[in-house]
């Protein structure tokens, strides 16, 4: 083989170095493209939106107040939000009915007005909106915006469980364990609870501990109950389950903690806490 000339190394290295920039260079440019094509893409998309929406079209107008409630390919604006899904809204969109509910009860973009957050919060549960049920059932437990009625906050609470909403679930378990708006019992009370743990609502859990702790329409048990707060903190409880196992915990000896951690893993590796409590016979 012929030595290489010290120029033609020179080169031969010029070109090596040279090549990758070269390629990440035409990378780039095809990646500028995408982006401004996708951009594009987008941008057709909004307008063709915003046409629908000018041209009184229900969905669209939905959709648009999405767009500005979330601010997707938009600057984030909930009084814009709240104009289109005033006008969606009027034209019975069960989405708008719900959303703007939902704007009048927290004040996003609007005056807050819970009369107004419970009359269309009622518009989008009267047509099956679970969400919609169970808010509504919240302004009648507190009476904001509405007379308050626990029975009437039980009603739309059992419509949004029943569609396995598991705040509305929990909800209707406390009411029952309580005896507020329906006849106490513990074993309704105990099934709702059972519902919403199983969807991993760790509200349900700790209340269902409760029962358990005190023995409220099950058999007493410190374990299952301590298990049930361990897994209601391992799912982000509120405060309220750390203080109650806490609590349990000053009452229950080392070896029944131990056998507590393990049933919260049963009914972790069940992913289910009825499967583990309420075997099928």
């Amino acid at each position: 083989m012929k030595r290489l000339m010290p120029w033609m190394v020179a080169l031969l290295s010029l070109c090596a170095a040279a090549s990758p920039a070269m390629a990440a260079t035409g990378q780039s440019a095809d990646g500028d493209k995408q982006q401004a094509s996708v951009q594009t893409a987008d941008q057709k998309a909004l307008d063709a939106l915003n046409q629908a929406a000018q041209n009184g079209d229900a969905a669209a107008q939905y959709k648009l107040g999405m767009r500005y409630a979330s601010g997707q390919g938009v600057t984030q604006d909930y009084t814009q939000a709240a104009g289109w899904y005033t006008k969606a809204a009027q034209q019975g969109n069960v989405g708008a009915e719900y959303s703007l509910g939902l704007l009048y009860a927290t004040g996003q973009g609007i005056k807050q007005n819970h009369r107004l957050a419970a009359q269309w919060y009622r518009k989008a549960a009267e047509q099956g909106h679970a969400e919609a049920q169970y808010n509504l059932g919240l302004l009648y437990a507190r009476g904001q915006g509405v007379r308050q009625s626990y029975a009437r906050a039980a009603r739309w609470y059992r419509k949004a469980a029943e569609q396995n909403e598991s705040k509305a679930q929990v909800n209707l378990g406390i009411l029952y364990s309580d005896g507020r708006g329906v006849r106490r019992d513990y074993h309704q009370a105990e099934q709702w609870l059972l519902k919403a743990a199983d969807q991993g609502n760790a509200n349900g859990m700790s209340s269902l501990g409760i029962l358990y702790e005190l023995g409220l329409g099950v058999p007493r048990s410190h374990i299952t109950a301590y298990a049930l707060y361990m897994l209601a903190v391992a799912h982000g409880a509120s405060k309220d389950a750390v203080f109650y196992r806490n609590l349990l915990r000053a009452h229950i000896t080392r070896a029944n903690r131990a056998r507590a951690k393990s049933l919260m893993q049963q009914m972790q590796q069940a992913k289910s806490v009825s499967a583990v409590l309420k075997p099928p016979k």
